[in-house]
């Protein structure tokens, strides 16, 4: 929320379209576009960007945003999942393999 007129009544942020300019700040999401004074979509991982707020993760490396996976360190369970299946049919393969070479 920003603190707009004299009362100080609050006021939604501006989501992805409007102006940014007053503040600088967005809704969630978003960003402000420095160019345009718009906000604009935030980017996923391995977008270009020029400052972490650009990007869905919250961190920019070397002119790319990076993935949430990998900016958050923790392994959340969204990036696990794929992970963990792999190595799961990796070692159903070489069960597999294994009773195979026995018969």
């Amino acid at each position: 929320m920003s603190l707009t007129g004299a009362l100080s009544t609050c006021a939604p942020l501006p989501s992805v379209g409007e102006p940014c300019s007053r503040t600088g700040l967005c809704a969630e999401g978003a960003y402000c576009l420095a160019t345009s004074a718009l906000c604009a979509a935030q980017k996923p991982g391995g977008a270009s960007c020029a400052a972490a707020s650009e990007c869905l993760s919250g961190l920019c490396q070397a002119g790319f945003c990076e993935s949430p996976c990998l900016a958050s360190g923790s392994g959340t369970s969204g990036c696990q999942g794929p992970l963990l299946s792999l190595y799961l049919g990796l070692g159903g393969a070489l069960v597999l393999l294994r009773r195979r070479k026995r018969a």
